[in-house]
């Protein structure tokens, strides 16, 4: 849960950063901006830092050829 709230506030502190950068290029930077962006960006990086994400349970893609390969009784014999 912590891993989903650290990456939606890396997007928001990457958002304001670009709008600070905006700012700068309009002639009339907002450094409010800039520091906003800032911390919420480290304190997201931060919270998808400390909890990273659970590995998935391995998939059941190919089932039935793995049933076929290891089916019993007939065992490959190398010579």
């Amino acid at each position: 849960m912590l891993n989903k709230l650290g990456l939606f506030l890396l997007v928001v502190g990457g958002t304001f950063l670009v709008l600070f950068v905006l700012s700068i290029t309009a002639k009339s930077p907002e450094y409010n901006l800039l520091v906003l962006g800032g911390l919420i960006f480290l304190f997201g990086s931060f919270l998808h830092w400390i909890s990273p994400r659970q590995p998935s349970p391995p998939s059941d893609r190919f089932h039935s050829f793995k049933k076929l390969r290891a089916r019993p009784g007939q065992k490959n014999k190398k010579s």
